[in-house]
């Protein structure tokens, strides 16, 4: 409400402190995001990226005095662009394809069901099918009704145009960091690369959630979960399913962006501790190593993987967190490690560490969320660890 975005200096605020890394587009290593909170009221701007301009017969202009010749661009099916310099190869969905006759199967089951989504939405058939991942055809429909976009709109008619058509402060941090982050979200994706049409979208989302939610205001990570969900849905039911997350009990990533971090902290302790639990050889050797999953888990946890995983990796994780929350992200965290862990107990420190950067590429979906899947792991475990993490807090206060 107006109460809350009373024109104010912004805050700019260094995030977490497990890292010396203070920029999550950092080249090496692992690095935690740099936030600022909204305490202004800021108007809707144009992001200042550089725009596409058609001439009458379709092609980039280039220059002055001439039309460039129009470029052949191949993207795979998520829209990365192939062979571009711009993302280092590192984005290389799998070529492998349902069939045809498959995926149109797979459509059918999923338009029956989102009919009657009351007989399926608390059903042990929507989480199977969810883990077995949503046809790329509906995967935006699915999501908004996961996340309850109609619903949340409907009870907030308005509200984004409102957001976005608030008056601007005479000096806005919060645009100028989300402007200056855009040109580094998702560079070799042709929606969001140097004269992508999402790029404005993306900058808009990010700045009406910065209003709606001054607390949080904007970080470095939100920018890739956004430009996820663009990819499959216009702006403003983005908007809502980015509140749905952020705001969601199941989800609550306003403390992973929130002050402090809070979650951020509380998922590596929860993540060190099921590794003790789950795969004790490799955390004894974590430790003789004296490596720390602060070191590579902490992006996979700000993000929910989709900084620097394959996009055909990161659908389907997304598919089942919708609806099952963070144990999904435990159980695909705890399989990359399990299916590394031959690799990773011959190797030493740095060859550790190129390793773990290099894991996002290492493995196939299937692979990974069939390990995931199988892993056994509670939410009274999960608890447990919570539980220990909070005592430990309250006694280094």
């Amino acid at each position: 409400g107006s109460t809350i975005l009373q024109p104010q200096p912004p805050v700019a605020r260094l995030p977490f402190e497990y890292t010396a890394a203070p920029d999550l587009f950092a080249a090496n290593g692992p690095a935690l995001p740099q936030c600022v909170r909204l305490q202004t009221a800021t108007a809707a701007t144009s992001c200042r990226s550089s725009p596409l301009h058609m001439d009458g017969g379709g092609g980039a202009r280039g220059g002055a005095g001439g039309s460039a010749t129009p470029a052949v661009v191949v993207t795979d099916r998520f829209g990365f662009v192939q062979d571009s310099a711009r993302d280092g190869g590192k984005r290389k969905a799998s070529l492998a394809s349902d069939s045809a006759k498959l995926e149109a199967l797979r459509v059918e089951k999923w338009l029956h069901m989102l009919a009657r989504w009351p007989m399926f939405e608390k059903s042990a058939k929507l989480k199977s099918r969810l883990r077995k991942g949503i046809p790329d055809a509906l995967r935006g429909r699915v999501w908004q009704v996961l996340g309850n976009v109609s619903r949340s709109s409907n009870s907030s008619p308005g509200l984004y145009a409102r957001l976005l058509a608030l008056p601007a402060a005479e000096k806005d941090v919060v645009q100028e960091t989300i402007e200056r982050d855009i040109n580094r979200t998702f560079p070799g994706h042709i929606m969001f690369g140097e004269r992508g049409t999402g790029r404005e979208p993306l900058f808009r989302v990010l700045q009406a959630y910065a209003r709606h939610n001054p607390t949080v205001g904007y970080c470095q990570g939100m920018g890739f979960i956004v430009g996820l969900f663009l990819s499959y849905m216009p702006e403003e039911p983005a908007f809502f399913l980015l509140k749905f997350v952020m705001q969601g009990e199941r989800h609550g990533m306003d403390a992973i962006f929130g002050p402090g971090m809070p979650r951020v902290g509380l998922c590596v302790y929860q993540f060190q501790g099921m590794i003790q639990r789950k795969l004790p050889k490799l955390a004894r050797h974590f430790q003789a190593e004296g490596i720390h999953p602060t070191m590579f888990c902490s992006q996979w946890f700000i993000t929910i993987f989709t900084n620097t995983f394959p996009f055909s990796l990161v659908v389907r994780i997304w598919d089942s967190f919708l609806l099952e929350g963070w144990k999904v992200v435990f159980r695909v965290s705890l399989a990359l490690l399990s299916l590394s862990q031959g690799a990773l107990l011959g190797l030493r420190f740095e060859g550790m560490m190129t390793y773990l950067q290099h894991l996002p590429e290492m493995f196939l979906p299937d692979d990974v969320l069939e390990r995931a899947f199988s892993l056994s792991l509670k939410s009274a475990t999960l608890g447990a660890l919570e539980s220990e993490y909070r005592l430990e807090e309250r006694a280094a206060v």
